[in-house]
């Protein structure tokens, strides 16, 4: 009668090692990334130039920190607050984006299937959600959660809602409107103990409303 209350003792100490009091997962998730401008002011092929075509997430206490291998060498960076930082190389200045502020489109409907898809060794469920301006499907798997209370201000391609709804970070993530199609698939996750400083910005730069943002905000208006 001992042995399985030492298993689920273990159990527990595992997740409360990896996942921590706030249920948010701790780790590095690498990414296969693809996007395309529709607006067509980045041509495909300046687009996996300047952007590239892998980009590696850390997650920490409801915190992420995002860097994609293209020249841009673009990072940001998520404190769990209402912006979004991000730097770029040879821009000597911390772009920035207000995150309460609504997204172009607004929700019209979702729905939920489990087990819709294999990403990998991942049997993923599938929130597909509908919105005025287009679609997003969003794979996730509870192995790896996200604490929606994090997420509430993060209404940046709808991460708020679509965290609110799964509980967990993207397995694959496929965000599409009249202006941008972006994807991202996990290829790689590892468990892991990160250092509070990854997620700290970079000091002494020069904050900057990020330019996309605007256009994105004056097509909404």
């Amino acid at each position: 009668m001992k042995t399985p209350l030492i298993i689920t003792a273990l159990i527990v100490s595992i997740c409360s090692y990896t996942y921590g009091q706030n249920g948010n997962f701790e780790g590095t998730v690498r990414y296969a990334f693809k996007y395309k401008d529709k607006t067509e002011k980045l041509s495909p092929k300046e687009v996996k130039k300047l952007m590239g075509n892998q980009q590696i997430y850390y997650f920490k206490s409801g915190k992420y920190k995002s860097k994609l291998n293209g020249a841009w060498e673009k990072t940001s960076y998520y404190s769990g607050g209402d912006t979004l930082h991000s730097t770029k190389k040879e821009v000597r200045a911390l772009l920035w984006i207000y995150l309460k502020k609504a997204p172009p489109g607004e929700v019209i409907s979702y729905k939920i299937t489990r087990k819709a898809k294999r990403i990998k060794s991942w049997k993923c469920d599938l929130l597909e959600v509908k919105t005025t301006e287009g679609t997003i499907l969003y794979y996730f798997h509870p192995q790896y959660p996200l604490n929606p209370e994090s997420f509430a201000a993060h209404k940046y391609r709808f991460w708020d809602f679509c965290i609110q709804k799964t509980g967990a970070l993207p397995i694959k993530f496929v965000y599409e409107n009249n202006n941008e199609y972006l994807e991202i698939t996990a290829e790689i996750i590892r468990e892991r103990t990160l250092k509070a400083a990854l997620f700290k910005a970079p000091r002494g730069y020069a904050k900057v409303k990020d330019p996309q943002w605007k256009v994105a905000s004056a097509r909404k208006d």
